[in-house]
């Protein structure tokens, strides 16, 4: 049974259309111009209350590139809490939380959860994400200590980081040759990445500051 198409719907159905791409475009447009506005904003004028605040840590666009090799490593095993150390030395001592705050010009907070004086806590994605690496070594110790929701939530976690990452860098599809067989240097392709080590002294030098004004 073949459909019977009306040609007369054609330019009503294409007029449909184009004012749905067209709506599409501008909720597009502006979103991204939302998007703009939030990331060329000065650090000071954010109210941190709610949604407003910055979409990274300030020194987000300063950081410099860095070159990354994969290569097979001896350290972080898959050993659950033997190995743990190591995997919980990633984090150092602040694990990715900062606080920031606002320049005195706008109604401080008042939740006592989130913000600690004039400061309100975020964790910085990079470090959400070495937590759920740490979590899953520890998903195979013996003790059985993680619950099945929380190594769920890292692996949709980590799923949809390395799909927002998008890293398009192009390696070899042989595995021999990206990581040398058993012989060989064990070395795959080179990345380039954000410098992780700013990230880290920024994160630690927030947490010092913190601690300097918690004491005052």
């Amino acid at each position: 049974m073949f459909l019977h198409f009306n040609w007369r719907t054609l330019p009503a159905t294409f007029a449909f259309l184009s004012l749905v791409n067209l709506l599409f475009a501008i909720w597009r447009l502006k979103l991204d111009w939302a998007q703009a506005l939030q990331s060329s904003r000065e650090i000071s004028t954010f109210s941190y209350r709610g949604h407003d605040y910055p979409r990274a840590i300030p020194s987000a666009d300063s950081l410099q590139s860095v070159l990354l090799t994969v290569e097979e490593s001896r350290h972080y095993p898959v050993a659950g809490y033997e190995s743990d150390p190591q995997w919980e030395a990633l984090g150092g001592k602040p694990w990715g939380y900062v606080r920031l705050k606002t320049d005195g010009n706008h109604t401080q907070f008042h939740d006592t959860n989130k913000l600690s004086g004039k400061r309100r806590m975020f964790v910085v994605t990079m470090f959400h994400e070495l937590h759920c690496l740490r979590l899953l070594n520890l998903a195979f110790d013996e003790s059985n200590a993680v619950g099945e929701g929380h190594i769920t939530h890292c692996l949709n976690y980590l799923r949809q980081m390395a799909l927002c990452d998008s890293d398009l860098t192009l390696e070899s599809h042989n595995w021999e040759e990206r990581y040398g067989g058993g012989g060989g240097d064990r070395q795959g392709a080179t990345h380039v990445c954000r410098d992780w080590t700013q990230v880290v002294d920024f994160v630690e030098d927030n947490w010092n500051e913190w601690e300097h004004e918690k004491n005052m």
